[in-house]
């Protein structure tokens, strides 16, 4: 069962859990932040709630969920948005809408996407309104209806969309989105995306830098040094976004003056299709021809060794992007007639990968933004969310993280009993009970307390691995042992005491000290 906050005028806590919501206390507060900001570091989720509506929601980094008083009527991740069977692709959402239909019986948000018709997200029939001969406006306005306005700009907010409120005057409330003036400008409002992504990463932040950018006059004198017509998608890469750095590829992408010296930009790049060498196999050959992007030719063109000059290198008419090791490089064509596409090298031959450089570093991004945004919405990511805020102390965010792992881990099965889930939620809920609370840790055998770890004078071997005395100060010298096979224990443990072996069984670990 976990725990939300709702926060507007006042606040109100909740215990929440699949069985709905169940309305624990009310309460006013003078600083909303700091008390907000206190209650997150004992555990509980801020939320909303429209005061007397049995909806109760919460959209933070944790998820989106909505509970009504007897369930859960609506779970969403960034990643998948199910709706009534309708799964919603998140680039395709275009607005949030706030709605009420004209006779006030029906009122709800719903998703306007592109390529698809509007899907319901939450709604609610209210009979009251077609009954009720005074139901009016001062009705619908005041109490019944203003969930659907709080709710839809707090899903919006959350998936980063426009808001409309048609329940109440069609009011927009817009996220603003500047529209890509170019190629470029998409690959950076890309690359910023990915970056926002990789600084929620843990346990540590992915970077995604790039070096800082070249003035256009270094690039031409570059340009000029080598003999060399750069693409303008890459020299203005180089001026707008950066000088190399993260890329497609394993290791950075290289610097423009390490670019040109690893290639040979001069001389005219050879090949129109796939080449393989002589010493390539048939399943070298294979592998080669499924790097290709789909508008490449699946068929060998030229057999290196017969087709081309003896001094004709793979990076002939070529700038190297980079490599990925293991004598696999990307390169630039600069010269000839495929000028501008983007090569792979390796020991089998060369292909192409793609049409073009943008194409290419904008296909990474897509693909690395879908990878992480799957792994941000996965349970392995609250996982690790929760064990990094027991190690770092901050108990309230681990206590929030493990509640949410368990919550999901029981929709997907109702008798799960996933050990890690369970020795993090102990864990977190002993960290975060009180500020007083003193608790084990299982790998040092040191009671801990808010100020850090404490040893006592005295341990159990109920408690602590190998120990001779108790912390009670009450102990029997009837024989050494380990764990629950060990005879000398404090007389006030019981089997609910910790193993030896660490917190399996954390639920149901009581203290033995006085």
């Amino acid at each position: 069962m976990g725990r939300v906050a709702a926060r507007e005028a006042a606040f109100a806590v909740f215990a929440v859990s699949s069985a709905g919501a169940r309305l624990l206390a009310q309460c006013e507060a003078a600083d909303r932040d700091a008390t907000a900001a206190a209650w997150r570091r004992r555990g509980l989720r801020i939320g909303a709630w429209y005061g007397g509506h049995e909806y109760v929601w919460v959209a933070d980094e944790l998820g989106c969920v909505v509970w009504s008083r007897a369930a859960v009527r609506l779970d969403l991740t960034r990643v998948h948005l199910r709706f009534a069977g309708d799964e919603v692709a998140l680039r395709d959402v275009q607005t949030v809408v706030s709605f009420v239909a004209d006779d006030w019986v029906r009122r709800g948000v719903l998703l306007e996407r592109s390529g698809g018709e509007p899907v319901v997200a939450l709604d609610e029939h209210d009979e009251v309104a077609r009954l009720d001969p005074t139901y009016n406006y001062d009705d619908f306005l005041l109490s019944d209806a203003g969930w659907v306005s709080c709710f839809g700009r707090d899903l919006a907010a959350w998936l980063g969309v426009p808001h409309r409120d048609d329940a109440f005057g069609g009011a927009v409330t817009a996220i603003v989105r500047p529209e890509p003036r170019d190629d470029i400008d998409r690959l950076a409002h890309k690359l910023a995306e990915l970056r926002a992504l990789g600084s929620r990463w843990l346990p540590s932040p992915l970077g995604f830098e790039t070096r800082p950018p070249l003035a256009p006059a270094t690039v031409d004198a570059f340009a000029r040094e080598y003999g060399v017509a750069l693409p303008s998608d890459y020299v203005q890469f180089l001026v707008r976004i950066g000088d190399g750095g993260a890329g497609p590829i394993s290791y950075p992408l290289h610097r423009l003056s390490l670019a040109l010296r690893e290639g040979r930009p001069a001389r005219p790049f050879l090949p129109t299709g796939p080449a393989a060498h002589a010493s390539a196999d048939s399943s070298d050959i294979e592998w080669l021809l499924r790097q290709a992007n789909v508008e490449a030719s699946r068929e060998v063109a030229h057999r290196i060794e017969a087709d081309f000059p003896a001094d004709w290198s793979e990076r002939d008419g070529c700038v190297m992007l980079g490599t990925d090791g293991c004598g696999s490089d990307s390169l630039l064509v600069v010269a000839g007639e495929r000028r501008g596409e983007v090569w792979l090298s390796c020991d089998f031959g060369v292909v192409r990968t793609c049409r073009s450089f943008v194409a290419w570093y904008e296909g990474w991004l897509d693909e690395q933004i879908v990878v992480l945004r799957n792994e941000l919405a996965s349970l392995g990511h609250l996982t690790t969310i929760a064990r990094a805020g027991v190690q770092a102390g901050r108990f309230g965010e681990a206590l929030a993280a493990a509640e949410e792992l368990r919550r999901r881990q029981l929709m997907l099965d109702p008798d799960s009993d996933y050990y890690p889930s369970e020795m993090l939620l102990g864990m977190a809920r002993a960290g975060s009970t009180a500020t007083s609370t003193r608790w084990l840790s299982y790998r040092t055998g040191t009671w801990w307390t808010t100020a850090g770890p404490v040893r006592p004078s005295r341990r159990c071997t109920t408690c602590c691995r190998g120990g001779t005395n108790c912390s009670s100060g009450r102990w029997s010298a009837a024989g050494r042992g380990r764990g629950r096979t060990s005879r000398l224990r404090c007389r006030r443990s019981t089997a609910s005491c910790w193993p030896t072996s660490g917190p399996p069984r954390l639920r149901r670990a009581t203290r033995c000290w006085p």
